[in-house]
């Protein structure tokens, strides 16, 4: 994947930002035994805040955990009806979508904080 890091954060998702609270299950957080299992999959890497991971739209998209730090999905990223969906914290993951249905990504990963935030997995190894 060629993730490049935006040249200037959106506004959005910079600040003070605090993870989305999981009241129906929708997010889902992986224990540190699945996140060790992944880890042999995938690649640890560094963020910079208000760096897209992948974009709305996206179809080669990577799996990614979040390690440290928080990443906002993002709808119309960059645009005036920029609006932060969820923020994920610590052991949730993104992206997992666009690989079980092939279909582009609903919306834009954008990494908040200066943290190592993913695993990108390699593509289909989801078991």
């Amino acid at each position: 994947m060629s993730t490049k890091p935006t040249s200037k954060p959106s506004l959005a998702v910079t600040g003070d930002i605090t993870e989305t609270p999981d009241l129906q299950g929708a997010y889902p957080r992986l224990s540190d035994a699945q996140i060790a299992a992944l880890t042999s999959h995938g690649d640890r890497r560094g963020t910079q805040p208000g760096e897209i991971l992948f974009g709305e739209g996206e179809r080669d998209c990577d799996f990614y955990v979040v390690l440290a730090g928080h990443v906002a999905s993002v709808e119309g990223h960059g645009t005036h009806e920029e609006r932060i969906i969820s923020v994920h914290g610590r052991g949730r993951f993104l992206g997992e979508l666009s690989l079980l249905t092939g279909e582009g990504a609903w919306y834009s990963a954008v990494a908040v904080d200066p943290e190592e935030s993913g695993v990108p997995s390699t593509k289909g190894t989801l078991t």
